[in-house]
């Protein structure tokens, strides 16, 4: 857990600040249902923070979860919740499950509350706690795992026509049972519900910049789980390089998507017009010079019709 920031406002501890203060969560606090017990924050992301909670138990005991914290401005169901509903009802035991969401109101502001189980921590947390220790025999063997797990995972999903659109190392939690590890996928907030490709159009800025499917950088807004599988792959080459991000690179770092694509290139080969057109079939040709002009170095633009591997 996370140490609270020592300052407090409105008369508020430092734990109840880190709810209430950051701009993820600018929303009331206390949380008054009396069976939970608010202890730390385990993250925050950009729509909301998950904190570590006790549960009163029926029996009289308490039990860990986690309590995922996030702003609305009504009570309708966020898309989130109701994609976990639905994955409740047709479980998979690599998916994070939804014990139950509450709102709390309090200051006029409004909470959304997802209860889910506590988890050891994330795949990224073990790769730089343990990737240095285990070797590559063991980087290979908990690819082979985290791959069977996760790739289960994203077919029951497909199946179900949900995309995840989110998949990296910080959103597949670990636990260890019976002597083995043991990944759920989690984070559904950039999740959606997909009949077909061709039926509905999505945005393409969706997924972390290091994992992001290349058609999703060339604009193609009809795709179903492809940038999922995508994603796994480079989660998987991650766990095999220690926690080294396959496509990250320190010269390209702050280049934003320009940098990302030309790290690409170098790395799997420069895409011919067909494999741009297989990307993304609304491209103009107009647009396919335009992007490799932005992209650098020179060497890869003036190889571009050529294969580097």
């Amino acid at each position: 857990c996370r140490a609270p920031p020592a300052r407090a406002k409105r008369g508020m501890t430092p734990l109840e600040w880190e709810v209430v203060g950051g701009r993820a969560c600018r929303a009331a606090w206390p949380l008054t249902q009396p069976d939970f017990t608010i202890e730390c924050l385990l993250g925050a992301g950009t729509f909301g923070r998950v904190f570590r909670a006790k549960r009163a138990c029926a029996w009289g005991g308490c039990a860990d979860v986690a309590v995922k914290v996030i702003p609305r401005r009504s009570t309708m169901p966020s898309r989130e919740v109701s994609i976990m509903l639905e994955l409740r009802d047709k479980p998979h035991p690599h998916l994070l499950a939804l014990d139950e969401y509450f709102f709390h109101t309090a200051f006029g502001q409004l909470l959304l509350c997802m209860v889910t189980p506590l988890f050891e921590g994330s795949l990224n947390m073990w790769l730089d706690a343990h990737a240095h220790d285990v070797g590559a025999v063991g980087l290979a063997l908990t690819c082979r795992l985290v791959g069977n797990q996760l790739g289960s995972a994203l077919a029951h999903m497909h199946l179900l026509d949900i995309i995840h659109r989110d998949v990296k190392p910080e959103n597949v939690l670990l636990t260890h049972a019976r002597g083995g590890m043991h990944c759920v996928l989690a984070d559904f907030g950039s999740a959606k519900r997909v009949a077909s490709a061709a039926a509905s159009r999505s945005v393409p800025y969706v997924t972390t910049l290091n994992y992001r499917a290349p058609e999703l950088f060339f604009g193609c807004t009809r795709y179903s789980g492809d940038p999922d599988v995508w994603a796994l792959g480079c989660v998987l080459a991650e766990v095999l390089l220690g926690g080294a991000p396959l496509f990250e690179d320190e010269a390209t770092l702050g280049d934003g998507t320009a940098g990302q694509i030309c790290f690409m290139m170098r790395t799997l080969g420069v895409p011919t017009v067909d494999d741009f057109f297989a990307m993304n079939p609304e491209l103009s040709e107009a647009q396919i010079y335009s992007w490799l002009g932005r992209v650098r170095p020179v060497e890869v633009r003036a190889g571009w019709r050529q294969r580097v591997v």
